[in-house]
């Protein structure tokens, strides 16, 4: 791969606006622009490729936890399951908002970092699609054991790296005050406790503030640090490199701009290889260049009558589904059970470490699960339940099975809703 190739663009935040930086995906960048533009939109001159942007702190929410499991395919559910019961949720159909990074692993199990962005504002994205999204804090390499402190639009942002070494960042929040002081210190150190108790402990043993390189005369307030119990140090912030993998955030828009020129290119393609195939069909049997353009035309004409034929289509599917019951198998109390029971891990299925008391379904709809087992088992009965394609229209109530003194076994009571139901509820 060539020099050329390789080099990128960054569109990072920084201290009063967007800063674009340049470089190769591979080595340390360099600043190009920084205009002060609070506005992704107003940056001129942007590359059409190699384009990847970094989203603000303040735009997306850290949920840090620590799971003793050891499997990777079950960390992405663990994830959504925390990040829902901390009562934060990707809004649906706004795109790809919620990613998960794996801080540290062992054999004991590992400590994940899910993260949910805020769906961007209009103005909050380039007008050139930049082809890939992270957040800034990845973007920096902080030593472990230290809390790092920089400004972004203006306000004081922090982020924890992980006590392991391991290069992946642990947690990351904006002040709430936004300024350097004894609340800002106070802040700091409630979010590390908060941490401890998750047995996440970044083992934090200074703290650097980062400024511009410019600001020689850069001095730490003084009511900050004597807020803190470490050594607090300022250095001039460093440049920006890529992360060793990049996120999976895309949002919405992007992915409306993505399809709708993929659609456009298919459209002139289709449009395009008809009319070659007609012109041939011309020089062979003697049609004329005209009666080709009218086939074209009328060609264009049906497929820009399909939006109303898709409308009754949709009200036709609709219809079905409404008698789904009567005619779809896939309803049937005896299928809806049995669907539950494929939903049992199957190593608990030979070691009879889960059973059902009760499987009662109302209405051919709504699902109550009663049993018990153990606690692993019940928990992997859990994620299965969720993940089971049958019930993908479902939302699951899974409250937290509780232990039983009498046998020591884990009582559970779950209970599914479609989803049509929850929102007729609802209104």
């Amino acid at each position: 791969m060539s020099k050329k190739s390789s080099e990128m663009k960054l569109l990072i935040p920084g201290k009063l606006g967007w800063q674009v930086w340049k470089g190769a995906s591979d080595a340390a960048f360099t600043l190009e622009s920084d205009q002060g533009h609070q506005l992704a939109s107003d940056i001129e001159k942007l590359p059409k490729t190699g384009l990847l942007m970094a989203f603000p702190v303040r735009r997306v929410t850290a949920l840090p936890f620590r799971t003793p499991t050891t499997e990777l395919d079950l960390r992405r559910d663990l994830a959504e399951m925390h990040a829902e019961q901390m009562g934060f949720r990707a809004e649906p159909g706004a795109g790809d908002l919620f990613d998960v990074f794996t801080v540290n692993a062992s054999d004991e199990g590992a400590v994940l970092l899910p993260v949910v962005l805020a769906p961007p504002e209009p103005g909050t994205l380039p007008l050139r699609t930049p082809g890939q999204f992270d957040i800034s804090p990845r973007f920096y390499d902080i030593p472990a054991h230290t809390v790092a402190m920089w400004e972004e639009f203006g306000r004081w942002v922090f982020a924890f790296p992980s006590s392991s070494g391991s290069g992946e960042i642990l947690y990351f929040q904006g002040l709430t005050e936004g300024l350097l002081n004894d609340a800002a210190g106070t802040e700091l150190q409630l979010a590390l406790a908060q941490l401890q108790l998750q047995g996440c402990d970044p083992q934090i043993e200074r703290v650097i503030v980062w400024h511009d390189p410019e600001e020689r005369d850069f001095l730490i307030p003084e009511s900050f640090a004597s807020s803190l119990s470490t050594p607090v140090e300022a250095l001039p912030k460093p440049a920006p490199r890529m992360p060793r993998k990049i996120s999976a955030l895309l949002p919405d828009d992007v992915v409306a701009a993505r399809y709708e020129k993929a659609r456009a290119r298919n459209a002139r393609l289709g449009v395009a290889a008809l009319l070659l195939a007609l012109l041939g069909v011309a020089g062979w049997g003697g049609y004329k260049v005209w009666e080709v353009e009218k086939t074209v035309r009328q060609t264009q004409a049906k497929l820009d009558a399909l939006g109303p034929e898709a409308v009754a289509l949709q009200a036709h599917q609709e219809r079905w589904t409404e008698l789904e019951d009567l005619v779809n198998q896939d309803a049937y109390p005896v299928e809806l059970a049995f669907k539950v029971i494929q939903s049992v891990p199957p190593k608990a299925r030979r070691s009879g470490t889960l059973r059902f008391n009760e499987i009662k379904i109302e209405g051919n709809k709504v699902i109550t699960i009663q049993g018990n087992g153990e606690l692993d088992s019940v928990n992997q009965f859990n994620l299965q339940l969720k993940r089971n394609a049958g019930f993908a229209d479902y939302v699951w109530e899974t409250p937290s099975a509780t232990q039983e003194t009498n046998t020591g076994k884990w009582r559970f009571q779950y209970t599914g809703v479609p989803e049509s139901l929850q929102v007729v509820g609802q209104n």
